[in-house]
């Protein structure tokens, strides 16, 4: 298992003769490129059977049509079940930044979620992110060297993020700047599909276009 949505499975020969599965989300991509689709990865295998598997039942159909927004050739399809609207909203600066994560992570608290992602594009301002929260809330910064993974509130890069999956999710600083290449569209896609219930997006500045209706 390499995470919960690139799985390779090498089928024992006795069983299942010389056939291997491969599982995954092509365009759940993160080191930069744009995508793969399934007959583009068939391609490399003579004689590979391909099927397509486009429900989502990790995500309420609200999170689904936005991601559908973000990256519209995904083909996915959200089965009916609902939640709230993802939260788009502008914050002035770093301190604003901070003043309403913190109120969302009060409310995470409040409720009944037991995961809550916090998540940014780079690395480096994850961890700086980390720091500043945890003068104030209880978080965990899941980087590089981390071997362990806990509940409540999760800091993490969109990279570290992706295959885990949070009951709430909170993606920082999703503007024009951050986000403009079509790699930043995939990242921007892995990050909003992380998120089973709840969905909040901050921005500074103008929003991604990506975002735009």
């Amino acid at each position: 298992r390499l995470n919960s949505k690139s799985v390779v499975i090498l089928s024992p020969n006795r069983v299942f003769g010389d056939y291997i599965s491969i599982l995954g989300d092509c365009f759940q991509m993160v080191d930069g490129r744009e995508g793969l689709d399934e007959q583009e990865v068939a391609a490399y295998y003579p004689d590979a059977r391909t099927a397509r598997l486009m429900r989502s039942y990790r995500s309420t159909y609200e999170v689904v049509e936005l991601a559908r927004r973000i990256k519209p050739i995904c083909g996915l399809e959200a089965v009916a079940r609902h939640g709230e609207e993802p939260l788009i909203a502008a914050c002035r600066d770093t301190r604003d930044v901070l003043d309403q994560v913190g109120r969302l992570i009060e409310r995470f608290q409040a409720g009944e979620g037991k995961t809550l992602g916090i998540l940014h594009k780079s690395d480096e301002l994850a961890q700086r992110y980390a720091e500043l929260l945890a003068l104030d809330h209880e978080v965990h910064f899941v980087g590089r060297d981390s071997v362990t993974f806990s509940e409540g509130v999760t800091v993490a890069s969109v990279k570290m993020a992706k295959g885990l999956e949070f009951d709430e999710v909170i993606v920082l600083d999703v503007d024009s700047r951050q986000y403009a290449t079509a790699a930043d569209r995939n990242l921007l896609y892995v990050a909003v599909t992380r998120a089973m219930h709840r969905l909040s997006l901050l921005y500074r500045g103008e929003p991604a276009e990506f975002l735009a209706r």
